[in-house]
């Protein structure tokens, strides 16, 4: 008997155990809960795919947006648009939690890869072809209830821009173009910092969607792969209806020298216009990209042993488009114009681009410099011309581009390379100058010519008793020269006919034969 009890007694343990994991198993809490819910978004909120082309802020959505949803910093399901509301299946939140809607116009990020993520990053940089929307809004979910409504509020600006460029692909650098998109949030974050890309009209107008801008003062602004300036960027805020819009013009910041009374280092982003007056010295800061739009520095004076343009380091010169622009030497105390009308330091680079025309020039009176780049005794560093419809005249002994003249082995006039890739460029030197190389005189030195098969066409007139129109000048030397790929000079005897072709005088390149062909 004693036996038998302890038996049933073990086995009722047994059969009780096995009860108990199995309601364990079963039990509702540990079950994964799907609810299927709608959305009704009003208001102005919100916003879908627009073409570029839409001249309003006007938004609204479209049958397939997805809206994500998010619990407690966590991803819990998608809702697609089908007639006027979206709807889907979400993972069932707690009674009386928030749920977070997030509209992210756009995004093709797969749900399947959020789940049980707690954020997710999107770029908003190329809006060339649309126009992204970032917004979101929240809700308190409860039990059986199956139908919601929210506005979606906007968490960037939708702003129209004016520039100076009229069609085509605009580029504003320094904007916050990645946002951070938190589940559970009521804040979208921006992040990091580069630019937005936007078509405009054929009158120069685009609208983009920018991020908040907190911090972002100002931008870079490029088109066509040239820069156009910098701007003023306003503060773009928080839950702006895109609707409302801003304006911003991309005006370029411009300096007139007309209103300039004392020495001026231009900084970088400055477009440069007007009529400089006397005693005055312009340098260009080291680094920075400047636009000449119209520049006339011709009246400098005596007392003014400098250049038009001065570059103490790297510089690059875009000429606008449709601009003219003539820039000359000072003179110094005794009446002698020692610089050429743009100087460039040893060592350093001078890039010069554009489409506009440039007159460069030591001076008419007592000239001995460049029309670009050393003078009397005055090294300089390395030029590259990629653009532009550029005359350059040498002084007395110096080339039209490159050294100057009276060199000698401690302050020789010595230029770096000099290389010609675009553009159309007249050079013409001065008695015992070549058109594009050295000055006249030993020490009047410089290095590398190479001119490539893009430019429109060069035109090199050596100066009076000078040996070549592209290479040395009298009594100077100059590393190797290269025209169209062939080198007609290895920097100590002539190659390839060089003899002939380097002193030809004009020397054009390319002919109209060499164009045809």
């Amino acid at each position: 008997m004693r036996r038998m009890t302890y038996f049933v007694m073990a086995l009722a343990l047994v059969l009780g155990l096995s009860q108990c994991k199995k309601e364990q198993v079963n039990t509702p809490e540990n079950e994964t809960k799907t609810v299927n819910i709608t959305l009704n978004v009003g208001g102005n909120g919100g916003g879908s795919r627009h073409d570029i082309n839409t001249t309003t802020g006007a938004v609204d959505f479209k049958n397939g947006d997805v809206i994500y949803v998010g619990n407690g910093s966590t991803y819990i399901g998608t809702l697609t648009r089908n007639s006027d509301v979206f709807s889907g299946n979400i993972i069932e939140p707690a009674d009386g939690t928030e749920i977070f809607f997030y509209f992210v116009g756009g995004l093709t990020t797969d749900p399947a890869d959020l789940s049980g993520q707690s954020s997710f990053t999107v770029n908003i940089s190329d809006q060339t072809t649309k126009l992204p929307v970032l917004s979101l809004n929240q809700a308190t979910y409860h039990t059986n209830v199956t139908d919601y409504s929210c506005e979606l509020k906007n968490q960037c600006g939708l702003v129209k821009f004016r520039t100076n460029v009229a069609s085509g692909t605009v580029s504003v650098g320094g904007m916050n173009t990645v946002a951070t998109i938190t589940f559970g949030s009521n804040t979208i974050t921006a992040g990091t910092s580069g630019a937005v890309s936007f078509a405009t009209d054929g009158d120069g107008n685009g609208w983009a969607i920018l991020l908040m801008q907190d911090g972002v003062d100002e931008a870079t602004v490029t088109a066509d792969g040239y820069f156009d300036g910098k701007c003023d960027v306003p503060e773009i805020t928080r839950n702006m209806w895109y609707n409302e819009g801003v304006e911003v013009s991309l005006e370029p910041k411009t300096i007139n020298l007309s209103e300039v009374s004392g020495d001026k280092t231009i900084q970088d982003g400055y477009t440069v216009t007007g009529t400089l007056g006397a005693n005055v010295k312009i340098s260009i800061a080291d680094g920075a990209t400047v636009t000449l739009d119209g520049v006339n520095i011709t009246n400098l004076g005596n007392n003014c042993n400098w250049a038009g343009i001065n570059c103490p380091g790297d510089a690059t010169i875009i000429l606008k488009d449709g601009s003219t622009n003539t820039v000359c030497a000072g003179r110094d105390g005794w009446g002698y114009n020692n610089y050429p009308g743009i100087w460039i330091a040893p060592g350093k680079k001078l890039t010069i681009k554009g489409g506009g025309k440039l007159t460069a020039y030591s001076n008419n009176t007592k000239p001995y410099g460049a029309g670009i780049g050393g003078g009397f005794q005055i090294p300089c560093g390395n030029i590259e011309i990629q653009g532009g419809d550029i005359n350059a005249t040498g002084g007395q002994w110096a080339a039209g581009i490159g050294s100057g003249s009276r060199g000698d082995s401690s302050t020789g006039a010595n230029c770096g390379t000099i290389t010609i890739s675009g553009g159309t460029v007249t050079a013409t030197g001065g008695d015992g100058g070549a058109g594009i190389g050295s000055g006249r005189n030993s020490g009047a030195n410089c290095g590398a010519i190479t001119i490539t098969t893009g430019v429109t066409q060069v035109t090199a007139t050596k100066g009076e008793n000078a040996p070549n129109s592209i290479g040395y000048g009298l009594a100077g030397t100059c590393g190797t020269v290269t025209i169209g790929g062939t080198e007609y000079w290895n920097g100590s005897a002539y190659q390839n006919g060089g003899a002939t072709y380097l002193t030809t005088s004009p020397l054009v390149y390319p002919t109209p034969e060499q164009t045809k062909s």
